[in-house]
């Protein structure tokens, strides 16, 4: 180990999700990186520890990334108290159960991090897909009704279940939280916890909420209060050990009616949610260490869907009262590609990861070498032309609102120019061109959207979430870059 190290603190650097993306580019190269378990000497949970070569300092420098020195003897000290950083690989499920857009959630999450990832349907994971893998990604969606039956393909289900049980581990949302845990037939119990509603859950409703996390690893550098979008996930009323609770319903802050229309009740939320488990710990094996971490709402979705719930209840509500200039605030300082909740997906990678060695090793890129697949260019021209059509279809009103809007869709075109060129990610170029293949052709086939703020709201959703996704791969890529000098 260097004697000489550098820390790289989240509150130095605006909390912004760049850190993570260093961090893993840099393990992925091979260079020591560590991850701190505890506060502890001006340093918080979920810190960076990096060795600290020549190189390395000159590249983390000219990012534009804050640093702080460590001497050799408090370095050493530090690293009593930190985990490897490794990069684990990485599987989205992208069967029909949780098709794009629900995977595409995730996906933006993992590449804002610098996560690579694959996108399994159901028919390779029934053929064990899975062992080449450490973590299994289950999005929202229709996991709810067990695997084997929504794909119509046996053995989903078998292969998962052994995949959890030879020390694989799993990351669910809502309908992959409901898949998880104990209640239905085809569900797999990793969790020993049931939900108020199982088979009609769509009795809850969907909205914008904020969980309270416990103390714990999944809680490290975050706000105490993290707010997320909601969709009927499970509402856990029996919750049995060794499963555990993370983080519990605190309140919520607004109802929404995008991109399903079923708002949440203020009254329902208080009388069955609050208090109630938010996000599960689950699947403990013999050193009690949790397989799976079971997420009731969305922090996948982060701010890219906060904003237009937000564009929809809040602005559209306060607009009359503060105007035009605060609502362009409200909407401009959104945060897609470094949304709080990502800390969460993070935590819960490093929690689920740390200290076992991976499957296999993730394929790089080394200098002068291309990890772009053929189909690159392609799909990134059918996406972008796709989105500017999509931008074209939505006409706003002639009104205050309506100015909002046609400022939205301006800000999307220019975004889409500036990604004319965007290169695949350094690793996982496979699964983001999955991605990119998917929402490019569900751009193209939707129909004329509706003219009232939700129809338009629900547009723009739709052109922004892969944009951004696009521009997270292009903020991995311009890390590397910058570290190929410093480092190889």
């Amino acid at each position: 180990m260097p004697a000489d190290m550098l820390a790289l603190r989240w509150g130095d650097n605006a909390q912004g999700c760049v850190l993570a993306v260093l961090a893993h580019r840099l393990a992925a190269r091979g260079c020591a990186v560590h991850v701190m378990r505890e506060d502890v000497a001006g340093l918080r949970a979920g810190d960076y520890v990096v060795a600290a070569s020549g190189p390395v300092r000159r590249a983390i420098a000219a990012s534009g990334i804050e640093s702080v020195d460590l001497a050799g003897d408090r370095a050493r000290e530090l690293l009593d108290k930190a985990d490897a950083v490794h990069v684990p690989r990485i599987a989205i499920f992208g069967g029909a159960a949780c098709a794009y857009p629900y995977l595409g959630y995730y996906a933006h999450s993992l590449a804002s991090l610098g996560l690579p990832f694959d996108v399994l349907d159901g028919a390779p994971v029934a053929a064990g897909a899975l062992d080449a893998y450490d973590l299994l990604m289950l999005p929202g969606g229709f996991e709810t009704w067990g695997l084997d039956r929504n794909e119509d393909t046996p053995g989903i289900d078998r292969a998962i279940r052994r995949f959890i049980a030879r020390g694989g581990a799993c990351i669910a949302s809502c309908g992959g939280a409901f898949y998880l845990s104990e209640g239905r037939p085809h569900w797999l119990g990793v969790a020993q916890a049931s939900p108020r509603y199982s088979h009609e859950y769509l009795r809850s409703g969907a909205g914008l909420v904020s969980i309270e996390l416990e103390p714990g690893p999944l809680a490290r550098g975050c706000a105490p209060l993290v707010e997320m979008p909601y969709y009927h996930g499970p509402i856990y009323e029996a919750v049995r050990s060794p499963t555990r609770s993370a983080a519990r319903f605190c309140a919520l802050t607004l109802p929404a009616r995008l991109p399903i229309d079923n708002p949440l009740d203020a009254a329902r939320f208080a009388a069955e949610m609050a208090g109630k488990a938010a996000i599960l710990l689950g699947g403990a094996q013999s050193d009690g260490a949790p397989r799976a971490v079971l997420f009731s709402p969305h922090p996948e979705m982060g701010d890219v869907v906060r904003k237009y719930i937000a564009l929809e209840r809040y602005v559209s509500a306060y607009l009359p009262i503060r105007g035009e200039a605060v609502m362009t605030q409200t909407l401009d300082f959104y945060e897609p590609n470094d949304s709080p909740s990502f800390r969460l997906i993070l935590n819960a990678v490093q929690l689920l990861c740390t200290g076992r060695a991976p499957a296999a090793p993730q394929p790089d890129t080394t200098a002068g070498e291309s990890s772009e697949p053929s189909g690159w260019p392609d799909a990134r021209r059918r996406l972008l032309t796709a989105a500017h059509e999509a931008l074209e279809r939505l006409v706003p009103a002639d009104d205050a609102m309506g100015r909002l809007l046609r400022r939205e869709i301006t800000r999307l075109r220019a975004l889409a120019l500036s990604l004319a060129e965007a290169a695949a990610p350094p690793s996982g170029a496979g699964g983001a061109l999955r991605v990119l293949e998917d929402a490019g052709a569900g751009l193209a086939a939707a129909g004329p959207p509706g003219t009232d703020t939700r129809a338009l709201a629900q547009g723009l959703l739709a052109v922004e979430l892969p944009l951004r996704f696009l521009e997270a791969l292009a903020r991995q890529t311009r890390c590397d870059a910058g570290l190929t000098l410093g480092v190889d």
